[in-house]
């Protein structure tokens, strides 16, 4: 598929919205893919090197995806709440410490009254929550489960990895097909990807007791992760696989954004792995050019606030398919009919754009000596556009200006 170029500065700059304010950036206003609409599998866009840990869920993110999905009655995938339930128990002292806190009164109050009995109320479920993920990680019939669930999965592992799209805020699938983008993909997790990772093993040593309080278990759980190390890595989507799951290339938002010197919220170890990460997929920047692009999460702002390529490839082209019979339908005069509008998306279709397809037409005709009326106009080319196209000798001489930029 052809995908639009790369931005950069000199394409032109517009004003993108990102979710809190107006920001410039430079955009590129390509055409979309001459060859027409091509649907994208999710095995297309996956990395097939590990990402970087940024882009890892963390134990608390993997707590309030569980919570999220209790509230609907379809139980998740086996895989996924293996990986929910490791990732949990991978930093469980900690993140049991964070749910077990109740945000404080703020000292400015705000346009909703504090209620600190639903905060309570929150936090105790929370706890509810993070108890039933221990232990589960700590019963090998969920890891059973899991097994199970891979060696009959379909669509199989993509680089020993499975994708789960959220098909609703409280619901994951397996479809093979990335959800709708949205802004705010990049402050919550929305897809989520399950790694498996070789080597890892589960050791019966370490069970759940009826009697175990919430903070054994979470000392027992993070042992035991420790000692059995990783079965299950989950991530989100990264910014590349988001930006390909719309139709641009991975690196499209990659364009200076920056004024120099700022760090763009990363640490030097995030900023290492992040250009290790980048070398290995052909992409050599620098941690200097990595700081000045643009951000991660305004780039899923980006890739969600835009129409996938493909979509508005299929809808821009049934209209102008429809709007070719009636340009075909205007000849009231003497002149033929155009036929301009068959020849472009026949050249469209062998890989050219709709300029290098004008300037194609306009030079066949010209040499030839295609025969045309152009009233009032002494200008040779502009009368085989009337022609070809069927328009006024405005827009013909609008069409040579830009054919001439």
């Amino acid at each position: 598929m052809s995908l639009p170029s790369k931005p950069t500065i000199d394409d032109g700059i517009v004003k993108v919205w990102t979710g809190k304010a107006i920001s410039t950036l430079q955009v590129h206003a390509g055409e979309f893919p001459a060859a027409g609409p091509v649907a994208a599998g999710i095995e297309t866009i996956l990395h097939r090197e590990p990402v970087p840990n940024r882009f890892h869920l963390t134990a608390t993110t993997a707590l309030g995806v569980v919570a999220r999905c209790s509230l609907d009655d379809t139980p998740l995938p086996a895989l996924l709440h293996a990986a929910l339930a490791e990732t949990f128990a991978a930093d469980a002292v900690e993140a049991v410490r964070r749910a077990a806190a109740v945000m404080p009164s703020p000292k400015k109050p705000g346009k909703t009254p504090y209620d600190r009995a639903k905060r309570e109320a929150d936090a105790s479920r929370r706890l509810m929550h993070a108890e039933a993920l221990l232990r589960a990680y700590l019963d090998p019939v969920l890891h059973d489960a899991a097994a199970a669930w891979v060696a009959a999965a379909a669509p199989p592992a993509i680089h020993g990895a499975f994708h789960f799209d959220r098909q609703s805020l409280h619901r994951y699938g397996s479809g093979g097909v990335a959800s709708t983008c949205t802004a705010h993909d990049g402050r919550e997790p929305a897809d989520l990807v399950v790694v498996l990772v070789p080597g890892g093993v589960r050791s019966d040593d370490a069970a759940a007791k009826p009697d175990m309080t919430l903070a054994e278990l979470a000392e027992t759980a993070q042992a035991a992760v420790a000692r059995n190390g990783r079965r299950y890595l989950l991530r989100n989507l990264t910014n590349y696989e988001v930006l390909q799951a719309q139709g641009f290339p991975a690196d499209h938002c990659n364009v200076p954004f920056r004024k120099k010197g700022k760090a763009g919220g990363m640490t030097p170890e995030q900023l290492d792995d992040l250009v290790a990460f980048n070398a290995g997929e052909g992409r050599p920047y620098t941690g200097e050019e990595l700081r000045s692009f643009v951000p991660v999460r305004k780039q899923y702002e980006c890739a969600g606030n835009s129409v996938a390529v493909t979509c508005m490839a299929f809808a821009v082209g049934r209209a102008v398919e429809a709007a070719a019979a009636g340009l075909v339908a205007v000849a009231n005069d003497d002149r033929p009919a155009p036929d301009w509008v068959a020849r472009i998306a026949a050249l469209r279709r062998a890989g050219h754009d709709t300029l290098a397809a004008l300037a194609r037409c306009l030079e066949e005709d010209r040499t030839a000596g295609v025969q045309t009326v152009a009233a009032n106009d002494n200008s040779v080319d502009v009368g085989i556009i009337v022609a070809g196209l069927g328009c006024c000798g405005d827009d013909a001489r609008e069409v040579l200006a830009l054919l001439a930029a």
